[in-house]
């Protein structure tokens, strides 16, 4: 049987040259590559991760209770809004196991409290009451925390680590953990023992800065 014709009309139907594959190679991947453009800059959820940062600043309230205060980066990498309602975290010991939950007390923020161009005295205020952070699609924010523990807990010489967790958007979908560890020295121990004591208004003179951590 001669199938000549009916190959050369097969051809002409369905046949492609290598310039019609090489446009249809290209048109899809520029519909995959504006389609994955559209997801990650219009459609992508918020995806809130968050980080501490390299300074903490401690002091004890009269009750033996211990103020942390840090800053925190809630980095989102969705492209809509992402909302940050809740924050909670934990200190522990690593010498002895000893632990207390911290709650979110307040935002901060540090200012020279001293007289410009003269001296500088390093201050940490209060800022606000705890309110949702808002964090827009493809940014960072980063706030200034004061967290409290619920308990009594001493500082004292050894190495510790710090675990912050926060609650995300109105399902209150649970973030991954930020930790950060640090290290108590002898002569700090005794700093904040004797000198970063808050009287009964909250207010303390001094606060020990740790900036290098461990």
């Amino acid at each position: 049987m001669d199938t000549t014709g009916l190959s050369s009309v097969g051809l002409g139907i369905t046949g492609l040259s290598a310039k019609d594959i090489i446009t249809l190679i290209v048109a899809f991947a520029a519909f995959i590559i504006s389609s994955l453009t559209y997801y990650y800059n219009v459609i992508k959820k918020a995806d809130i991760k968050i980080v501490v940062g390299d300074l903490l600043m401690l002091n004890y309230f009269d009750e033996g209770k211990v103020n942390i205060g840090l800053n925190l980066t809630c980095f989102n990498e969705g492209a809509r809004p992402g909302a940050l309602v809740k924050l909670t975290g934990k200190i522990l010991s690593l010498d002895n196991n000893k632990s207390s939950e911290l709650y979110w007390q307040c935002f901060i923020q540090s200012m020279n409290a001293g007289e410009r161009g003269k001296n500088f005295k390093p201050w940490v205020d209060f800022a606000g009451w705890p309110e949702t952070i808002v964090a827009p699609g493809h940014s960072a924010v980063v706030r200034g925390i004061g967290f409290k523990t619920n308990d009594r807990f001493d500082l004292v010489k050894g190495d510790y680590k710090l675990l912050i967790s926060g609650l995300e958007g109105s399902d209150l979908r649970e973030l991954p953990e930020a930790e950060c560890e640090f290290k108590i020295a002898s002569h700090e121990e005794q700093f904040l023992r004797h000198m970063c004591v808050a009287n009964s208004e909250g207010i303390t003179e001094h606060m020990l800065f740790l900036f290098n951590r461990k």
